[in-house]
């Protein structure tokens, strides 16, 4: 379970890295890739939260 939530994590994270080098070549509007970056970043906090939290629970 863990090995696939950093799997999730690294994918979104190379989308949110695409989506940033595109809006810098000017592909991209601007709204649009703001939008896109706190809908990535707030799936990958989550994901992140929810591997933490399995952490914890295979420690106690």
């Amino acid at each position: 379970m863990q090995k696939k939530l950093w799997i999730e994590i690294f994918v979104y994270s190379l989308l949110l890295i695409t989506f940033i080098y595109l809006d810098l070549k000017n592909d991209m509007p601007t709204v649009y890739l703001i939008t896109l970056i706190v809908a990535y970043l707030s799936v990958i906090i989550y994901k992140i939260n929810r591997l933490i939290k399995l952490k914890s629970s295979d420690v106690n």
